[in-house]
């Protein structure tokens, strides 16, 4: 005979095996269908004054230390691109999910933060309707 809790443990391990992801071996969250929203941050420095050029990874690494981005999902790595060709400003292009409501973006539009020696500030872009896509699918 097999107790109930041995029953709950086999299922366990069967449904959770079945949703591993192979590159990591994490198990997905369910997720309602969110949308993808487009952010812009402009008065970044394209050469830092260490005198690296920005990367798509210092901008990541930024918001993971901001308490501004803690409940913020990027959809996709955030794109830089230089104000004109030879200007060191740059314009930071990145995704969100968020809700149709646009109530993560609402949070994040207008405010500043500092990047370095550099005052950011997050604008909005032009208006996309977002379509409602599964967080788990669309990666």
């Amino acid at each position: 005979m097999v107790s109930q809790t041995q029953v709950i443990l086999l299922l366990w391990n069967t449904i959770s095996s079945q949703l591993r992801v192979q590159k990591n071996n994490e198990i997905l969250v369910p997720h309602l269908p969110q949308s993808k929203l487009y952010l812009k941050i402009t008065s970044i420095p394209y050469v830092q004054p260490s005198g690296e050029k920005l990367t798509s990874e210092d901008i990541t690494n930024c918001f993971r230390h901001l308490e501004l981005f803690e409940s913020i999902s990027l959809a996709a790595k955030p794109r830089i691109i230089k104000v004109f060709p030879k200007s060191d400003m740059t314009i930071i292009w990145f995704n969100i999910w968020d809700s149709q409501s646009s109530s993560k973006a609402k949070l994040l539009i207008n405010h500043s933060f500092n990047f370095g020696r550099s005052t950011a500030t997050i604008r909005a872009t032009n208006m996309n309707s977002g379509t409602p896509q599964c967080h788990n699918c669309w990666k």
